[in-house]
């Protein structure tokens, strides 16, 4: 129960970490000067993460259930 609740646990640190770095990323994307096809890809991908992580999670989630 305690291994479930940890990978839960480290799940989500990592969803949020991944969330904090969308948004630092797409505020960058909004000064002209770091508005590059690198930031973007980078940010695109991050946001692409962001949403296979919280798949994962919430997935994990369901089958490993929390009671």
């Amino acid at each position: 129960m305690r291994v479930i609740l940890g990978f839960g646990l480290g799940l989500l640190v990592t969803l949020l970490a991944l969330a904090i770095g969308v948004v630092l990323g797409w505020r960058a994307l909004r000064q002209p000067p770091h508005r590059t096809w690198a930031n973007l890809i980078l940010v695109g991908a991050s946001i692409f993460g962001v949403a296979a992580h919280a798949f994962w999670f919430f997935a994990s989630m369901f089958v490993f259930g929390v009671r």
